[in-house]
C-alpha cells in the first residue's frame, strides 16, 4: 500500500522536479545565458502546478546562481561563473625604497644587528 502524501510533501516534490528540469537544461547548454524563461503563471499553467510551487523552484535556482529575476522584465538564465577568466591587474607603482632618514629610530643594539 502506498502512503498518501500531504500537500506540503507533494509541493516539495513538484518544485524539486521543476528545479531539476531547468537546472539540467541550463547546465547542459540547452538553455543558454540570457534566455528568458516563461512567466511564473505560464509555467504554472504549462506544468499544472501552483504559482507558489513555481516560485519555490525558481528561488532555488536563483540561490544557485543559475538564473536571475529582474522585476518587470522577467527571469533569465545567468551568465556562467568563469573561474578561469584572466585577472587584470592595474598598474602598480613600486614602493619607494626606505632610506636611513625615513626609518623609525632604532636602538643602537638593533642597529648593530641589522648592519
Amino acid at each position: 500500500m502506498i502512503a498518501k502524501l500531504s500537500k506540503k510533501e507533494r509541493t516539495k516534490i513538484l518544485h524539486t522536479q521543476l528545479m531539476t528540469y531547468f537546472r539540467e537544461r541550463i547546465l547542459d547548454g540547452r538553455l543558454r545565458a540570457g534566455t528568458r524563461l516563461p512567466a511564473d503563471g505560464e509555467l504554472a499553467t504549462q506544468y499544472q502546478i501552483s504559482r507558489d510551487t513555481v516560485r519555490q523552484a525558481l528561488a532555488l535556482l536563483v540561490n544557485e546562481g543559475l538564473i536571475e529575476r529582474v522585476q518587470g522584465r522577467g527571469t533569465f538564465v545567468s551568465q556562467p561563473a568563469s573561474n578561469d577568466s584572466p585577472v587584470t591587474i592595474a598598474s602598480v607603482s613600486p614602493m619607494p625604497k626606505a632610506t636611513r632618514s625615513s626609518r623609525p629610530a632604532i636602538s643602537p643594539a638593533c642597529e648593530r644587528i641589522m648592519s
